[in-house]
């Protein structure tokens, strides 16, 4: 598989690997493959130990869409928030971004998943798991999106950084979104008000994906 040599690249050697994304813009669709293709089995094994083989076949294909539509989604929005901050970057700089983003996060995720695996077949729920395993996930991300935006966008390390946390909070809302359509847990609301109980249920619930 060619995405994988690539994504060996991004992590030994990720200036060379992200700069050469200017002169080669099929390295794009090469981060983007690797992002379907990880969230597909991601999404199959957890829908498995969280179901059955229908609920796996259709996690298979919602976590890819949900992904894909996090980005396309806000494209826009984001493409002018770092034009107005002075980062230099194309359209095409921006979409490759993103796929080595969500391909990063990905790719964290099915490290993660044995022990997703582990957790649940010892008896317990695999939202729990599931739930730091998007949290690190999303982490591992970001930090690569500040990379591709102080090395792809000739942006100070400062400004990538405050450019990258704006673009965080774009994409976990549009996310968030996508995860209320894609998996149906809008029901996970607060009963108590301003109880952090009730806070760190609900956000546990919104992060987990599944009810």
């Amino acid at each position: 598989m060619g995405f994988v040599k690539s994504v060996i690249g991004l992590f030994e050697s990720p200036n060379d690997t992200i700069k050469g994304l200017k002169n080669n813009p099929g390295g794009t669709k090469i981060f983007l493959g690797a992002m379907i293709f990880f969230s597909a089995i991601y999404g199959f094994v957890y829908g498995f130990i969280a179901g059955d083989i229908s609920t796996a076949a259709w996690h298979m294909v919602k976590f890819p869409a949900a992904l894909f539509l996090t980005g396309l989604v806000p494209y826009i929005t984001l493409y002018i928030i770092i034009k107005v901050f002075g980062v230099k970057m194309s359209p095409g700089d921006l979409m490759a971004s993103l796929s080595i983003t969500f391909a990063v996060a990905m790719i964290v995720a099915i490290a993660i998943l044995p022990l997703n695996v582990l957790y649940t077949y010892t008896g317990h729920s695999p939202a729990v798991i599931h739930s730091f395993t998007l949290f690190i996930s999303i982490i591992a991300g970001l930090i690569y999106l500040a990379k591709t935006f102080r090395i792809l966008g000739s942006a100070e390390e400062g400004t990538a950084i405050v450019v990258m946390l704006i673009s965080a909070i774009i994409i976990l809302f549009v996310m968030t979104q996508f995860v209320d359509l894609f998996f149906n847990i809008s029901g996970a609301t607060s009963q108590s008000g301003f109880m952090m109980e009730d806070m760190m249920m609900n956000t546990a619930q919104k992060a987990s994906i599944v009810r």
